[in-house]
């Protein structure tokens, strides 16, 4: 038994042994690839030839770029006239400004997800005749092969970014000019369509405001012809006409939110602004019925006569201060149905590229020769291997040979 037997230590390779295998393992490495350098080399000048021939075939295309600006939503009449109310009612609209954006963290993927629309899509479809330039069977091919040449993106300057990619450079800057047209005509027809909504619905209210107005007229002539003119004092005055405005607040409020109920959801941050405005309103009501408001001015120890007079004259004045706040609410409405809902700039139109986007020929041909380069080294070292491993290589052998027969039994 030698020394290394006998103090254990022979089974055990030394660091240095490590080194020594793990170099003597690359110059293997590099032996092997020294002997099929012009296997290699051929392959990889192959492989580049491939590559050539794939880009000269491939169609050239050429992308156009537009940029616009964020759409910035108009302030709409109605808004400005409910934040005029709520001025004179001491009410804010400070949560309005703080809501606009619908609580995405960035305001523009709504426009970005308006854009990418089908009804854009179809829009652009239709007015470029895109069924037949990309030669689809139906719209819904049409539209995925737009959607494939077209890209729209959100930039940190605030910017929305639109290129259009196509064989054909003046249909690509076409195509990326006319995106922002259709943006702004779909939020006009959104727009319109809900003022529409709401010009209707006020204008229902307007009907049955008039009517009830006409009896309140009547019910007060009615009560002058049997009671006589009674004047009340100023004071006495000052309370109803507040109190006849505050009840047509809180009914007009009532009415503007059910008009927002038409096309916004309870969670829209109008619907939230209105709720709050309208309790508001309510409070100032409760506060003045807890006051006893008429009480204290002794419109309670009046005479029968004079009490049936200011109640009627009350109404009367409700019903006239209702059909003021409806007028005003519906003249809003038809003045958001007229105009555009959103200002949207281009602040670079696409222009006709002159230079290409793709292919590019020279990353194409790099590629496929680092490809047929590596696909070769692969091959060499599996040679390798098998070559190592004679029960390896006659597996592969077998299997090669019944691959290759014409005939098999059933083993």
């Amino acid at each position: 038994m030698d020394h290394d037997q006998q103090t254990g230590t022979g089974s055990v390779p030394r660091p240095q042994d490590s080194d020594v295998v793990a170099e003597v393992r690359f110059v293997e490495f590099l032996t092997r690839h020294a002997r099929c350098k012009w296997f290699t080399l051929k392959v990889t000048l192959g492989s580049a030839v491939l590559g050539v021939i794939l880009a000269l075939v491939l169609p050239v295309r050429y992308t156009a770029i537009c940029k616009i600006t964020t759409p910035q939503p108009a302030p709409s009449a109605a808004i400005l006239l409910s934040s005029q109310m709520a001025r004179d009612t001491a009410t804010s609209l400070s949560g309005l400004a703080s809501g606009i954006g619908f609580g995405l963290k960035n305001p523009n993927d709504i426009y970005v997800g308006l854009l990418s629309s089908r009804t854009v899509a179809d829009a652009l479809i239709q007015q470029y005749s895109l069924q037949g330039v990309y030669r689809t069977a139906n719209l819904t091919r049409t539209r995925k092969a737009l959607a494939t040449r077209t890209l729209i993106t959100s930039e940190k300057s605030g910017l929305l970014s639109i290129s259009v990619t196509d064989r054909s450079k003046t249909l690509a800057a076409n195509l990326a000019n006319s995106y922002p047209d259709q943006l702004r005509q779909l939020m006009k027809n959104m727009a319109g369509a809900e003022a529409e909504a709401r010009r209707t619905f006020y204008e229902g209210q307007l009907k049955e405001a008039r009517e009830e107005l006409a009896k309140a007229e009547v019910a007060f002539r009615d009560v002058q012809t049997a009671r006589g003119v009674i004047v009340p004092e100023a004071q006495s005055r000052a309370v109803i006409q507040g109190a006849s405005t505050l009840r047509a607040e809180i009914a007009g409020k009532q009415m503007e939110l059910e008009a927002a109920r038409l096309s916004l959801t309870d969670n829209s941050p109008t619907i939230q602004v209105l709720k709050s405005e309208l309790a508001s309103l309510q409070s100032m009501a409760d506060r003045m019925d807890k006051n006893g408001t008429f009480k204290s001015m002794g419109l309670q120890n009046l005479a029968g006569a004079s009490l049936d007079y200011i109640e009627a004259q009350h109404e009367m004045q409700y019903r006239q201060a209702l059909l003021d706040l409806l007028l005003k609410q519906y003249d809003a409405a038809k003045l958001d149905e007229a105009k555009d809902s959103a200002i949207v700039d281009v602040v670079e139109p696409a222009v006709v590229p002159e230079l290409k986007s793709s292919p590019r020929r020279a990353l194409i041909v790099v590629l496929f020769a680092i490809l047929g380069a590596f696909a070769c080294a692969i091959y060499i070292e599996l040679t390798a291997f098998i070559g190592r491993h004679k029960a390896v290589e006659d597996a592969l052998g077998e299997f090669k040979a019944a691959f290759l027969s014409l005939r098999g039994s059933p083993e």
